[in-house]
Parts: C-alpha cells; structure tokens; sequence
C-alpha cells in the first residue's frame, strides 16, 4: 500500500496520510505509554486503535481499487471509529 500511496503522489505515504486520502480523519496517538501491549488487559483506547489499525487498510484499498471490495458495506463497520469528511 505504501507504494500504491507514492504511485499516487502522496506526501504522506502512512495509515494516516493513506486515509486522509480517502476522506478519513484517524486517530495516531504519539504517547508511548499508549503502545504498551503486554498488559494482562487491554484499554478500550488501545483496541478501538488496533481494530482499526487492521481495518483502515483494507478500507483504502477497497476505495483505491486495489483490492475488490465493497467500501460501502465496509464503511458501515467503521462508522464507530473514523471521523469522516464524507
């Protein structure tokens, strides 16, 4: 995805830049604390974080027509974790 993201003249080629791309504003926390994965529980914060860490990608490459996918139906999924411009 980081080449298809330079292909298309992306300045910024991360998750972050990919999604705001297509419209989406994500959160990238910068605290480290935040990224402290070996806890016996998880934070709400830090599961939203990776859920969407996984799912945004796909997202993009459904919007870029990378992968087949149906963005719409796929939108509906994320709805509790982006906040869009569409």
């Amino acid at each position: 995805m980081h080449d298809e993201a330079r292909d298309r003249g992306l300045q910024r080629y991360g998750l972050k830049g990919m999604c705001e791309d297509c419209g989406y504003a994500i959160y990238k926390p910068k605290n480290p604390n935040f990224f402290y994965w070996s806890r016996n529980f998880l934070k709400k914060s830090q599961i939203r974080y990776a859920a969407a860490d996984a799912w945004f990608p796909l997202l993009v490459a459904g919007y870029w027509d990378v992968l087949d996918l149906d963005v719409d139906e796929m939108e509906d999924y994320v709805s509790h974790f982006w906040v869009g411009s569409q």
